[in-house]
Order: C-alpha cells, then structure tokens, then sequence
C-alpha cells in the first residue's frame, strides 16, 4: 500500500489516513464518507532506474551533442544529435534529445521528422538549367525565391546550409542580370 499521508480524498481533498482504507485498492473516506478506489501507476511504486553515462576514453569516439565529456550511444531520430545515456529520451518508440522534446512541446507543428534543405534546392535551381540556359528565365527568380523562404528556416546539422543558400542567391542574381542585359540589348537592337 501506498504511503496514506501522500493521497488525498477525491471529493473533499483531505488527507487520506490508514483508517480510511480497506485494503490496497480503495476505501471510504472518514471526512466526507466517499468511497474511493486507488489504481496503482506502476512509475510510483518502481525505482527510478540509474542512468550513468560512459566517460570518452578515445578521442576519436562520437560524443554528446550536450555534455562533451560523455560517449555518444544513440542519436536522435528527430535531429540527428549524437547522445549520451543521459540526454537519450524514448519517446513514442522514437529515440529524442531534450531539445526535440522541448521543440515539440512549444509548438509541436515546428518538431518535423525531416528537414527541407532549401539551400540545396536554390542552388540546384541556380546551376541546372545552365546546361539549357533559357529555363535560367524561369529557374533564376524561383532559385532567388527559396533563398528568401529559407533564409530563416532551420539548416543541415551537417553543416554549409548558409553557404548554399549565399551562392544560389548570387548565381540566381547574375541569371537575372544577364537576362536584363539581354532583353534590353535585344529592344535597343531591334529600333
């Protein structure tokens, strides 16, 4: 039986105390005679189980996102993160870092399972269509379109997704410029 002095009557919100149960899994209340059932949570009465991180002994070992000293053993589903016994959460069969599950709390619509890389996008509409220049026509401001709409999204964790983002802007931006250059030197040419 759980400890009476923790639990508290239901209805009247008073202190259960050992007379007022019947056995382990409910009784009447001595204050307001309610009857009450206790249903056990299995996490009140369990140990907490002890959680101790492996210590980096090679420097060449992955370590914590979050604590540099600890040996990575999972990575985070959601993120990529490499974690450490401390930091690995299983939440909903997934594998999750504190960071994730905070992410998803404060706005669950911003905790994706996958990332757009914009950056690779812009880019690859920058210099694709090199090869048959006139869809630059098209390419060029749709490339300078996802540079604007991921400027402020969240990047590769690998790394370089700025840097993608800055050379499709300027590719995108000389497209451009060429084909002003071109329209205007084909109306001059033309009077």
């Amino acid at each position: 039986m759980i400890a009476s002095s923790a639990l508290s009557c239901p209805k009247c919100q008073r202190t259960l105390d050992e007379l007022s149960w019947h056995d382990s899994s409910g009784g009447r209340c001595r204050q307001c005679n309610a009857e009450f059932v206790f249903v056990e949570f299995p996490a009140l009465t369990r140990a907490p189980t002890r959680v101790t991180p492996k210590a980096v002994v090679v420097s060449e070992h992955a370590t914590c996102f979050f604590h540099a000293q600890n040996e990575a053993e999972s990575v985070c589903e959601s993120c990529g993160r490499m974690l450490c016994a401390v930091c690995t959460v299983e939440f909903s069969g997934r594998r999750l870092c504190p960071s994730c599950i905070a992410l998803a709390r404060k706005s669950p619509k911003a905790a994706s399972t996958h990332r757009v890389l914009y950056g690779g996008i812009a880019l690859s509409l920058a210099i694709l269509p090199l090869f048959l220049w006139p869809f630059t026509a098209v390419t060029a401001p749709l490339s300078l379109g996802f540079v604007i709409f991921g400027w402020r999204k969240p990047g590769s964790l690998v790394g370089g997704g700025r840097a993608r983002l800055i050379i499709a802007g300027m590719l995108a931006l000389m497209e451009i410029a060429a084909w002003i250059v071109v329209l205007a030197f084909g109306f001059t040419r033309h009077r």
